[in-house]
């Protein structure tokens, strides 16, 4: 029984204690990068390999656009002392610029308090936790949407700042009639200070 440890990359194998190319899987790394090249974004090509159920690992077809993100940015497919080649130096580079290029997150203000929020944010209708997206195409380009339910609200981060500011300068507030300690904040228009 052959048994695959990730603990290498995607497109290897060892073979007589010796890093090889696995040329099943080698074949897979080219493909993801010539339909990334070719304008299929991270999660299309992650959804692809899954409707082709090509395996990740033995018996687990499970892709994701993380996975397929770290395959494109992984330099040891360009080859090392201990990785054959892989992929074509054209090709990685051509690949990771288009992926710079589309980098939506690159002039992103990493120091803005939001991304130092701590606590979690719960959704008004079921209380599980929400996620924030970014929608550049709205007015409001931040979105809180819950991960359980679907439910979604449009919201400024600096207003959501200011409301969390002013929760926590009073201590406690009532919310969706139940009563909660600091620990969490909805963003139920409705939440009454008490």
């Amino acid at each position: 029984m052959n048994i695959k440890n990730r603990n290498i990359i995607y497109g290897y194998k060892f073979e007589n204690g010796r890093i090889v190319v696995d040329d099943k899987e080698a074949e897979v790394v080219n493909q993801v990068f010539k339909e990334y090249i070719n304008g299929l974004s991270l999660l299309k090509i992650s959804n692809l390999l899954i409707q082709k159920e090509i395996e990740y690992l033995p018996n687990q077809v499970k892709w994701s656009k993380n996975k397929i993100r770290r395959i494109i940015e992984n330099k040891k497919y360009l080859g090392d002392d201990l990785y054959p080649q892989i992929v074509d130096t054209d090709i990685f580079n051509q690949a990771n610029n288009i992926k710079d290029d589309r980098d939506t997150t690159k002039n992103t203000d990493r120091s803005n308090y939001i991304y130092k929020l701590k606590i979690p944010v719960l959704c008004s209708e079921c209380d599980g936790q929400m996620k924030r997206r970014r929608q550049a195409d709205k007015d409001i380009t931040e979105k809180w949407t819950c991960s359980e339910c679907g439910h979604s609200v449009s919201i400024l981060d600096i207003e959501l700042i200011s409301k969390i500011t002013n929760t926590l300068n009073n201590h406690y507030f009532i919310c969706c009639f139940v009563y909660r300690k600091i620990q969490v904040f909805c963003l139920q228009v409705s939440c009454k200070k008490f």
